[in-house]
């Protein structure tokens, strides 16, 4: 007799291990595990020559997947004057600022947003004049 009353325990374990299997599916499903933004790759300042391309690089994470965008002066990048482009593993989602000016000089900020959150990242871009011979030699 003692046989069956641990068959039948064994039975009602595993049925209640079915039980809470089953159950932690279907919450999983109903509610699914989130994350908020973070940044894999914050941008770097960088120091470019007028009239030269300056790369921003910026990778961010979290689940969902957060979108990705850029601002200068709180304002959206002119895409006149930009282009996304991978950082140097192929992903993220950096920005080529093509051509720069003096006036291009300031903070650019990348802004990660998804359902559960936002975080921001900041670099500074300086854009440097090449010197200008005013005089000549004598």
């Amino acid at each position: 007799m003692p046989d069956q009353t641990y068959s039948t325990y064994l039975y009602l374990v595993g049925a209640y291990l079915d039980i809470i299997s089953n159950l932690t599916a279907c919450l999983s499903d109903t509610f699914p595990s989130s994350e908020p933004p973070f940044f894999v790759r914050s941008p770097q300042n960088v120091s470019v020559l007028s009239g030269r391309d300056a790369f921003l690089d910026c990778a961010a994470g979290g689940e969902p997947s957060p979108e990705t965008t850029w601002t200068f002066k709180g304002k959206p990048l002119d895409p006149e004057r930009t282009s996304s482009a991978l950082g140097q593993d192929r992903s993220g989602d950096g920005v080529t600022l093509r051509r720069v000016r003096p006036e291009d000089s300031g903070v650019y900020v990348c802004r990660a947003t998804s359902d559960v959150g936002t975080v921001f990242a900041r670099a500074e871009v300086y854009v440097q004049e090449a010197p200008v011979i005013t005089a000549r030699p004598r």
